[in-house]
C-alpha cells in the first residue's frame, strides 16, 4: 500500500511541475508576453525545475541499496552563511505563501561537512514547513550550540504531529494520513533520506511537536567535532 502511494505521489509530483512549464512556454511561444511577464514566467519555471530536481535528487537517494553507506564528501562550510544561501533559493516560495522568515544566526561556526547533501536536508526541511503551514504564517530558523551539537532548528506555524505519527515519520514511504494533509503533495521520502544524511554526518535529526494544528520544530544536530580551522 506505501509503495502504491508512493507511485502515485510521485506521478503527481512530476506532472505538475511538468505541466506549468509547459503553459508557461506555450505561452511564450504563441501569445506577446511583455518583458516583465516573461521573467516572471521564468522565474516560474525556475522554481518548478528547482522542485523537479529535488524530487529526482530524492528519489536517487532513496533508491540505493544502503543508504547509510552515500558517498560523502566532506569540505568546510560556514554554516550562518550556507543557511543564509539555502534560504534565498525559496524566496519565491516564501512570497507565494505568503510566509515570513525569521533568521537567527547569531554564530558562524565552520563544520566539515558534504554540502551538496546538507542542502537537500535544509531544502526538504524548509519546503516541508511551507507546504504544510497555512498562507500567512511564520517560518523561524535558529543556530545554536547545545552541548556537543551545533542545532538548526526549523520551528513552524504548521499541522503539527501527534505522538503516534512522531515514531514514523523518518520511515521511507511514510506519510501522516488525516483530513489535513490528504490534499498536500509529496512523496514520502525527504525526511528518510534527511536522516540518513544528517546520521552519516555523525548528528541527529529530531522532531517535536505540542500536537495536531500546533506547529513543529525539526532540529539538525552536528556534532562540534566536526568543526574546523579556517
Amino acid at each position: 500500500q506505501m509503495q502504491s502511494n508512493f507511485v502515485a505521489s510521485v506521478s503527481h509530483e512530476l506532472k505538475s511541475p511538468l505541466a506549468s512549464i509547459q503553459l508557461y512556454l506555450e505561452t511564450l511561444k504563441y501569445q506577446d508576453v511583455s518583458t516583465e511577464e516573461t521573467m516572471d514566467f521564468v522565474e516560474t519555471m525556475l522554481s518548478d525545475t528547482q522542485r523537479l530536481s529535488g524530487l529526482i535528487d530524492n528519489i536517487l537517494q532513496s533508491s540505493k541499496a544502503d543508504p547509510k553507506s552515500m558517498a560523502m564528501q566532506f569540505q568546510p562550510v560556514n554554516l550562518s552563511e550556507f543557511i543564509a544561501e539555502v534560504v534565498k533559493g525559496h524566496k519565491r516560495q516564501f512570497e507565494e505563501k505568503q510566509c515570513s522568515l525569521d533568521l537567527k544566526l547569531g554564530v558562524s561556526p565552520t563544520l566539515s561537512l558534504d554540502k551538496r547533501a546538507l542542502r537537500m536536508v535544509f531544502n526538504n526541511l524548509i519546503s516541508n514547513a511551507l507546504r504544510y503551514s497555512p498562507a500567512g504564517s511564520s517560518l523561524i530558523i535558529n543556530l545554536q550550540r547545545i552541548g556537543k551539537y551545533w542545532e538548526v532548528n526549523f520551528q513552524d506555524q504548521g499541522i503539527g504531529f501527534e505522538k503516534k505519527d512522531i515514531k514514523k515519520i523518518f520511515r521511507k514511504f511514510y506519510r501522516v494520513q488525516n483530513k489535513d494533509t490528504q490534499n498536500i503533495e509529496g512523496a514520502g521520502l525527504g525526511l528518510f533520506i534527511s536522516s540518513e544524511i544528517v546520521k552519516n554526518h555523525r548528528g541527529r535529526l529530531k522532531v517535536s511537536s505540542p500536537g495536531r494544528g500546533k506547529g513543529s520544530i525539526f532540529s539538525v544536530q552536528l556534532p562540534v567535532s566536526r568543526e574546523v580551522e579556517v
